[in-house]
C-alpha cells in the first residue's frame, strides 16, 4: 500500500485543537500542532481534507500509481498567521462594549455614535487593505480556514 505522511506546523492557531483528518470521505485519525502522521492509502484516486468543527481545508485529490510511492502534505491555519492578528476581532468588541458603559454613566449618546463609527471604519479598511486578517475572510471563507498543501 501507498504511504502519506501529514505535517502540521506548531502554531498559535486553533487553541491547540486537533484538525481531524478525512481520507476517500472517512475520518482516520486527527493531528495536533506539531505532530507527523502517516496512512496507509490504497493505489488509484484518492481524496484528502482536513477538519476543525465547521473549519475545513480544500480537498485535495491525488493518484497512486504505485504501491510504493509517497506523498508528504503540510498543514497549517494560514487565518492565524501572528499571534496578535486574532485579538483585534476581541478589540473592536470590547471598544463597543466601554463606549456603552460610558454612554450609560456619562449620558452621552456622541460616545456610541463615534466609537461605532470608528469600527466601522476599521473592518471596512480592513476588508479592503488586509483581507487574509479581516473579519469578513474569517466569517466567510471557512473552506479556507486551514491550509493543506501537497509537498514536492
Amino acid at each position: 500500500m501507498a504511504i502519506i505522511t501529514i505535517n502540521r506546523s506548531l502554531q498559535y492557531a486553533a487553541g491547540g485543537k486537533s484538525f481531524e483528518i478525512v481520507l476517500n470521505n472517512k475520518t482516520v485519525g486527527s493531528i495536533n500542532g506539531g505532530e507527523s502522521k502517516s496512512f496507509e492509502v490504497s493505489a488509484g484516486r484518492n481524496e484528502i481534507q482536513l477538519k476543525l468543527n465547521s473549519y475545513k481545508s480544500e480537498p485535495i485529490y491525488f493518484d497512486f500509481e504505485k504501491s510504493d510511492d509517497k506523498i508528504i502534505f503540510f498543514a497549517s491555519s494560514p487565518f492565524w498567521r501572528t499571534k496578535y492578528k486574532p485579538y483585534l476581532a476581541h478589540v473592536k468588541i470590547l471598544l463597543l462594549l466601554a463606549s456603552i458603559i460610558l454612554n450609560h454613566y456619562l449620558h452621552n449618546e456622541n460616545i456610541i455614535i463615534w466609537t461605532s463609527l470608528i469600527v466601522i471604519l476599521w473592518i471596512v479598511l480592513e476588508f479592503f487593505f488586509d483581507k487574509e486578517n479581516s473579519i469578513f475572510w474569517y466569517l466567510f471563507n471557512k473552506n479556507k480556514f486551514i491550509e493543506l498543501k501537497k509537498v514536492d
